[in-house]
């Protein structure tokens, strides 16, 4: 007849006997606290792994995400200049001496796309088109303009920034 038996002692060892009538045979003897050292390194490498993965993904996820916003924006702000050269206004921004490109990266979207609005619904085109025909143009002498406030603001910011400069 064959008795099992685990008994555990204080040091973390841990032995596994076979008893019979006559004699015990001692099968294995384990270092318990190795064994659970060796699980939890495995573990922490494992984890340790899978995070270093999930950083590494994010990471370059997020560098292609930046690159792609760069190169759309790019493509847009070249289409909304485009569009925008074919409007008296981009004239009369030289005119007033107003830096087409910064006005196109620095003013918003949004006001680009109702100046531009304004400007194709203007009814003063005669004028617009006299005043053009100068060389430069005073900010003071755009009354005709739908624009006009825009523009002087504008150029009070651009002013304002060279002579920070």
């Amino acid at each position: 007849m064959f008795l099992a038996g685990i008994q555990f002692f204080a040091n973390g060892s841990l032995i596994i006997c076979l008893k019979t009538q006559d004699s015990m045979t001692y099968i294995n003897s384990i270092d318990f606290c190795h064994c659970y050292h060796v699980l939890m390194d495995t573990i922490t490498v494992i984890v340790g792994g899978a995070l270093l993965v999930m950083v590494s993904w994010f990471m370059l996820r997020l560098s292609y995400t930046v690159a792609m916003n760069l190169i759309n924006g790019r493509k847009f702000h070249h289409s909304l200049e485009q569009e925008f050269s074919k409007l008296r206004l981009s004239n009369m921004l030289v005119a007033l001496g107003i830096s087409k490109t910064d006005y196109i990266y620095q003013t918003s979207v949004k006001d680009i796309n109702q100046q531009m609005k304004s400007c194709s619904d203007c009814s003063n085109t005669d004028e617009c088109d006299e005043k053009l025909s100068e060389a430069d143009i005073d900010i003071t002498e755009i009354a005709f303009c739908n624009n006009e406030e825009d523009l002087k603001t504008i150029k009070q910011n651009q002013s304002a920034k060279d002579a920070n400069l």
